[in-house]
């Protein structure tokens, strides 16, 4: 006997469309969820509205709700004027009640054999078994499937498991992982389901689990602490059915002795049984150091499925926020704080977008510390610093070394793409793994740590290497500043892209001591002394600036006598423009490099042979003072009207076949003679060239026809998809 509690309106909807299909021999229209103007399931062979069905199915609700909400939905019914009306719902309901319906509903409603209480749809249920079985938010947790399970001589551990899993089960979304499970343990009798910490592995092995359970009779044993206890209560009967459960099976690092020996052995028999499962779960590192540790563990073949979250579509996404939203025990305030303005897509959207987050985020006791009104900040900010997920692991479940990895490729920005980059990031790792903990790091531990940390981590591909999700990134760079190691690291840095993300990461951070901003300024000084890299001498003007102390400038008298003599305005763009900000404004320092800089470019005006370069120069003459546009305008126009011809055939040749560059540039032109006020230029060549690629591009874009067709096809069905979402939500509104 169901009472429904662990479903959702949409899901008690399809419910009765399949089993009101099933009796009537019909096939029901379904629409999306949302505002649905009095139609919740519609058959319309003959005429339109020939059966309308409203299913009414809310959490918490009373008989006088229903009612209520019945008078409403029949305003609507009279515009419909269906010949057959058919009301479902999840309430118990007696006779008096259903006349009482009936009343509210007339005319409508023909008959009482018309309205479907809970004790009907219960009675469907015994009739379509089959339609029981394709729902499995019903069979998980109905009576015969709960006393099946606990009369299967499972310790009280088992029952409180039970509990457990009993409120996920309403909670749960189906997803891809489910299909690719099942079909391995299907042939295999065993799986192994592997993933990052958070993204569902537990759920998705329980709710497969009870499947077993409920649909074939399996006998459940929850294995808890080694594989010695599905050995005590292993049936020798080959004709039971038995399914083993063990999380987590290889603990936090590493099996306790001899227990490798003994998991193979039952696997095996396992995998040779007719009538025996075995699930297991795992992260995807703590296999790869078991398999470093247990010669028989590294030689078996698992058969895995490994939950990756980018496989997870926007919709699954949203159903998993709508669910446990839905099923939570919020005030509606903290609800209608997310749904103001559409801000859930902010979450279901975050790169960082973990289940365990949004589990944790939509508990109950979350209200005790976090108002309404804050709600969404505070699930973003949960978003963006997921140290919960990662640091458990970080901190208990791998050594060392293998966090020194960790850290190299965060102190590159989070990933390094290169044929050297496994070589760059060893070394990286051998000086962290001395610098913080006194260790020696061989070439030998370089290649264990890949191997314990690709999957869950990190990927490794042929020329670079990445975290898995950013939320790696961000736990490791708020670690680094919770866990006071700034200075370390600016100590460790030795190469452009370490001093880049330093200064990105930390120097943006809010109340970073000072202090770090000069420690980090000399050390980049010194390496760029020996490494000359335009992209550093930007890096200490940014240290300038946000430490504002104009007086290190004193310091950089060899840097700005090298940019005067070199004066490579392409490379200089980006430090070109720190130059206006006011802390340097009336500096004497700036204005002696601005003069020295001006006239060394001017001296060698001609080498000024792109557009681009010379846009860069006015562009920063007139943000910095307009007045030097007009010290310098006569020698840029002479080199203007001189070398048009060749600034023309530069940009042609150094537009890649793309028009839109070519017309950018032919823009820049136009601007720069606008400016200086230069006449008699002829652009007719590079207009007609611009013509020229336009066409070859159409023509190209014509035969690529079919694609732009699949791309406006993927854009509608986003649209689509974001359009459901909006009506999935609605449903939560009070």
């Amino acid at each position: 006997m169901y009472n429904f509690e662990t479903l959702s309106p949409k899901d008690f909807e399809l419910l009765t469309r399949d089993l009101l299909q099933k009796e009537l021999s019909i096939t029901l229209e379904t629409f999306k969820s949302g505002k649905d103007d009095g139609i919740d399931l519609r058959y319309s062979k003959d005429t339109l509205n020939q059966l309308i069905v409203q299913c009414k199915h809310y959490k918490n609700s009373t008989l006088n709700d229903l009612y209520n909400a019945l008078k409403i939905e029949t305003e609507k019914i009279k515009k419909l004027n269906p010949k057959r009306y058919i009301i479902s719902t999840s309430q118990p309901l007696s006779p008096k009640n259903k006349d009482k319906i009936m009343q509210i509903c007339f005319p409508f409603i023909k008959s009482t054999s018309d309205i479907y209480g809970n004790n009907d749809l219960n009675n469907l249920i015994t009739k379509f078994p089959e339609i029981e079985k394709d729902h499995f938010k019903l069979w998980l947790t109905s009576t015969k499937v709960l006393e099946q399970i606990l009369h299967s001589n499972i310790v009280n551990e088992s029952r409180f498991k039970l509990d457990e899993i009993k409120e996920k089960i309403k909670k749960f979304v189906s997803n891809p992982s489910v299909n690719e499970a099942q079909n391995i343990l299907n042939s295999e009798n065993f799986v192994v389901i592997s993933g990052a910490p958070g993204v569902g592995k537990t759920t998705l092995a329980e709710m497969i689990i009870y499947s077993y359970v409920a649909n074939s009779e399996y006998e459940f044993f929850n294995i808890s602490e080694n594989i010695q206890d599905a050995y005590s209560v292993y049936n020798l009967d080959p004709n039971v059915k038995q399914i083993f459960y063990y999380d987590d099976f290889l603990g936090e690092t590493h099996l306790t002795k001899n227990e490798d020996s003994s998991l193979i052995t039952f696997i095996n028999r396992i995998n040779k049984s007719k009538n025996r499962k075995l699930i297991l779960t795992t992260r995807e590192y703590i296999l790869q150091q078991s398999k470093l540790l247990h010669e028989k563990i590294e030689k078996f073949d698992f058969k895995k499925c490994i939950i990756d979250l980018k496989n997870y579509t926007k919709k699954i996404k949203a159903d998993i926020l709508y669910s446990h939203l839905y099923f939570s025990e919020l005030p509606q305030e903290y609800i209608d704080n997310l749904l103001t303005e559409h801000r859930y897509f902010s979450i279901i959207e975050h790169p960082n977008y973990n289940p365990r987050i949004i589990e944790s985020m939509t508990k109950l006791k979350i209200h005790e510390n976090i108002s309404a009104q804050d709600y969404h900040c505070e699930f973003i900010k949960n978003l963006d610093n997921p140290s919960e997920i990662w640091k458990h692991a970080f901190e208990n479940q791998i050594d060392n070394k293998t966090r020194s990895v960790l850290f190299s490729i965060v102190s590159l920005g989070g990933g390094y793409w290169g044929t050297d980059y496994k070589q760059l990031i060893k070394e990286i790792s051998k000086n962290i793994c001395a610098k913080l903990y006194s260790e020696n790091f061989t070439d030998l531990d370089f290649r264990k740590c890949l191997k314990i940390l690709e999957g869950d981590f990190i990927k490794i591909y042929p020329r670079g290497i990445t975290f898995c999700n950013p939320s790696v990134s961000d736990f490791l760079e708020n670690y680094i500043v919770e866990n006071s190691m700034v200075s370390e690291f600016i100590e460790i840095a030795d190469t452009l892209d370490q001093f880049i993300w330093i200064e990105a990461f930390l120097l943006n951070k809010e109340n970073i001591n000072k202090k770090y901003a000069y420690v980090l300024f000399e050390k980049v000084k010194q390496y760029n002394s020996n490494n000359w890299e335009y992209r550093l001498i930007g890096l200490l003007f940014d240290i300038i600036i946000k430490t504002e102390d104009a007086m290190l400038l004193d310091k950089l008298q060899f840097e700005l006598s090298y940019l005067v003599k070199d004066h490579k305005l392409s490379e200089m763009e980006n430090f070109l423009n720190k130059l206006t900000s006011s802390i340097f404004d009336e500096n004497e320092i700036i204005k002696d490099f601005i003069t020295n800089f001006m006239d060394s470019v001017i001296k060698d005006i001609n080498s000024c042979n792109s557009v681009y370069d010379l846009d860069i120069l006015i562009n920063f003459l007139e943000d910095y003072d307009e007045d030097l546009i007009e010290q310098y305008d006569s020698s840029i126009k002479v080199n203007i009207i001189v070398n048009l011809d060749n600034l023309i055939e530069n940009s042609i040749e150094n537009c890649d076949c793309d028009p839109y560059t070519l017309e950018c540039d032919k823009k820049k032109l136009e601007n720069l003679i606008e400016k200086l006020d230069i006449t008699g230029c002829n652009l007719e060549e590079l207009e007609n060239t611009i013509e020229e690629l336009r066409a070859e591009q159409e023509l190209d874009e014509a035969n690529e026809n079919e694609n732009s067709k699949d791309h406006l096809n993927y854009l509608k069905q986003m649209q689509d998809d974001n359009e459901s979402i909006k009506d999935l939500f609605l449903t939560l509104k009070k």
